[in-house]
């Protein structure tokens, strides 16, 4: 994510994380009770990218806790999401695929 890149060069703090891997992360840190330590860890950067959303499907507890990611950082700092599926292929983008499945 050349977004990313950009941001560092002109001093922004950032991180990348693939989706999968961060949703991952996030369940663990749930179960080892340390969650609110790593919602706080990606608060801090500038700019988080996330990437490949869409490309697996997670469920209903990985996208509550990507949920809390996101919107800890709501108008406070940037977030960057690309996805290697095109937008024309009928995936739903606005909901990841657990919290569509609920409604």
């Amino acid at each position: 994510m050349a977004l990313g890149t950009d941001a560092a060069m002109a001093g922004f703090r950032g991180r990348y994380a693939l989706v999968i891997k961060l949703v991952n992360e996030l369940v663990e840190a749930a179960d080892d009770m340390v969650l609110a330590k790593t919602i706080a860890r990606y608060g801090r950067v500038d700019l988080l990218c996330i990437d490949e959303l869409g490309y697996k499907e997670f469920d209903r507890r990985g996208a509550g806790l990507l949920f809390q990611v996101l919107t800890g950082r709501e108008e406070k700092a940037s977030v960057a999401i690309a996805s290697n599926e095109s937008f024309g292929a009928g995936k739903d983008f606005h909901r990841p695929t657990a919290l569509r499945r609920d409604r």
